[in-house]
Formats: C-alpha cells, sequence, structure tokens
C-alpha cells in the first residue's frame, strides 16, 4: 500500500482536490435549497452553549487570529470605505447601544476616569475657564467643535477644532501651530 501511494502521489492529490471541489459545490447547491437551516441551528441551545465554550478557552488564540486579519492592508481599507458608507448606520447603532446600555457606557467612563484623573482634571479646567473659538483652527469649520489638549500637564493649552480635525490630530500626534 505505501509503495503505490509514493508511485500515485500525484494521482491522489488529484482525485483528492477534485473530490473536495464536488462536495463544496454539492453543499453549496444544498444550502441554496434550505437557506433557513444554518440560521435556525445557529440558535439552538445546544450551539450556543458550545460556541460559548470555545470562545472561552479559546480566547487568546481567537484575539490574536482577529488582530492579524485586522492587520491586512486590504481589510482596513475595505472597513474605512464601508464605515464612510454606512456612517449614518453606525451613528444610529451607537445611539441605540449607548440609550439600552447607560450603566455600561457610565461604568466605562467611571473606569476611563479612574485610569486617567489628569485628563479628567485638565478637560474641567478648559471646559470652565476657556471658552470656545467661533471656528476650527486649522479648517476653520463651524460645526462639532472641541477642545483638543496637546499636553494633559498644561490643561490650560487647549486648540479648538472640530470633530474631523481632532480625530486627525490624534492620530498623526502633531502639535499645531498657532495661528
Amino acid at each position: 500500500m505505501k509503495k503505490y501511494r509514493e508511485t500515485h502521489k500525484e494521482e491522489i492529490k488529484g482525485y483528492n482536490q477534485k473530490n473536495k471541489e464536488k462536495k463544496r459545490l454539492q453543499h453549496k447547491a444544498w444550502t441554496k435549497e434550505n437557506p433557513d437551516y444554518y440560521k435556525e441551528y445557529e440558535k439552538t441551545p445546544k450551539r450556543k452553549e458550545y460556541l460559548k465554550k470555545y470562545r472561552q478557552e479559546n480566547k487568546e488564540m481567537l484575539r490574536e487570529k482577529n488582530k492579524e486579519y485586522e492587520r491586512k492592508p486590504k481589510r482596513k481599507e475595505y472597513h474605512k470605505e464601508y464605515y464612510q458608507e454606512n456612517i449614518e448606520k453606525y451613528k444610529k447603532l451607537n445611539k441605540e447601544w449607548e440609550k439600552n446600555n447607560k450603566d455600561k457606557r457610565v461604568s466605562y467612563v467611571n473606569q476611563s476616569h479612574r485610569k486617567h484623573p489628569e485628563k479628567l482634571k485638565a478637560r474641567r479646567m478648559a471646559q470652565y475657564k476657556i471658552p470656545f473659538k467661533s471656528a476650527c483652527e486649522i479648517c476653520g469649520d463651524t460645526n462639532n467643535l472641541q477642545r483638543h489638549h496637546w499636553n494633559y500637564d498644561k490643561p490650560l493649552m487647549v486648540n479648538t477644532l472640530c470633530s474631523f480635525c481632532h480625530n486627525v490630530q490624534h492620530q498623526k500626534n502633531i502639535p499645531l501651530l498657532t495661528i
């Protein structure tokens, strides 16, 4: 048997590939005929229990795989484009989540305040002592203005930016030259 495998290795490999393709096509045809099967299967308590257990046991491995997947350049570009095309949908979903999960949101905010008390102090000082300027200091836009701290150790060193420019500055982390 071993000799047969060695002499007919390529032939067996080709047969296995054809067989896999045939099975894949059969499965695809079957799923078209029975579209609700997997939807119902995923809802069964046994399946949910299994998936929950699997995720708990393989948390680190799944996290690493997800990071690898998200690092792919094409994936990032696709997500950015998709987000831009569906920005209203995401805003609506975020508002719904915040509305339905007020306690979680409050706990996240409290965690952040405990973790970074200097940020909270700087924001509060700027809020009460420095008024907003009439427009963004970078692009001149007058909508969605926000304060941006370059250094939380200097809480009164603040610039007024629109939300877009504010996000760009956080990504670049480049100090702004005031005009």
